[in-house]
């Protein structure tokens, strides 16, 4: 987004595409929110109670998901704030 209200809410749309030949197994979204970020819902709902992981599962090769999450954040006229994703298999040791 270029510019949002304060405490107003808003969407953020996640789209995720594989482009490998293979299946990916046991997918994972992570979401790193900025201060003063309030999550509200997403859809689909969060695997965490934090809010902040997807578990996507497998994805065949071509596939998309969408994931929508609303929230708002506070700040003032000039602050400049950004989410940032992380996605990749599960580690299956932790």
């Amino acid at each position: 987004f270029k510019e949002v209200t304060s405490g107003a809410p808003f969407d953020i749309t996640v789209t995720i595409k594989s482009n490998s030949e293979n299946p990916l197994k046991n997918v994972l979204l992570k979401a790193a929110y900025p201060f003063g970020y309030n999550f509200t819902s997403a859809s689909p709902k969060p695997s965490t109670p934090d809010n902040t992981v997807w578990s996507i599962g497998d994805l065949p090769p071509g596939a998309t998901r969408k994931i929508v999450i609303t929230g708002s954040l506070t700040g003032e006229d000039s602050d400049l704030r950004s989410v940032r994703f992380n996605i990749g298999s599960r580690n299956p040791s932790n």
